[in-house]
């Protein structure tokens, strides 16, 4: 599996027409911290959810197309290198600074962090219509579903415990109640998705 997202950085760092900001993958998840996903999982970690963290660990890849007119004459306010997971998991997304950004955290990151503090001000549902459904008590969120993905073109992607099937909220807050895919379905999607933008961007595309 890491030669996929291995791939897609060669590819990034061959197009003259995107200047790449970052565009990293982290080591593989240690055996203590695979252990710990088991325990939250409560029982079998699916196999596509285990290799990612096994092999992959953990990406970070953010871009610009390089003619964008939010790029151009701005160029030094942008980070380069792999910036610190509170900046790539929240204001680059919440913010929509770069044109394509795929963040997949390190495991130790998506099972320590409360992200119930870090979408302070965001409506999460767990049932009905999102502007309907009953509001997660405090601690009930973090028990049942661990976001693992900022990215450009998905809004608040988590994986369900005990199934490892993923979940996607959209800006207006996160509605558990719709469809849910395997892990490896969403990567695939993410995956496409970004060199779709690759390619609108060899086109000279500016806008995404």
């Amino acid at each position: 599996m890491r030669d996929l997202f291995a791939t897609l950085i060669d590819q990034l760092r061959r197009v003259p027409e995107v200047v790449v900001l970052g565009a990293e993958l982290g080591p593989p998840a240690s055996a203590e911290t695979l252990a710990r996903l088991d325990a939250w999982f409560d029982g079998p970690v699916p196999g596509d959810l285990r290799a990612f963290y096994a092999e992959v660990g953990a990406v970070q890849i953010r871009w610009m197309a390089a003619k964008s007119p939010r790029y151009v004459g701005r160029e030094d306010t942008f980070l380069r290198g792999v910036v610190p997971w509170e900046y790539a998991l929240f204001d680059t997304i919440e913010n929509a600074k770069e044109d394509g950004v795929l963040v997949l955290p390190p495991l130790d990151v998506v099972l320590d962090r409360s992200w119930e503090n870090l979408m302070d001000g965001v409506d999460i549902w767990v049932g009905g219509e999102i502007d309907e459904g009953p509001q997660v008590e405090e601690g009930d969120f973090d028990q049942e579903v661990r976001i693992f993905d900022f990215s450009s073109f998905y809004d608040w992607p988590g994986f369900f415990r005990a199934t490892g099937l993923v979940g996607v909220g959209t800006d207006h807050g996160i509605d558990w109640s719709g469809e849910r895919v395997r892990f490896r379905a969403h990567l695939d999607d993410a995956l496409d998705e970004m060199r779709g933008r690759i390619e609108a961007a060899r086109r000279g595309q500016t806008t995404f």
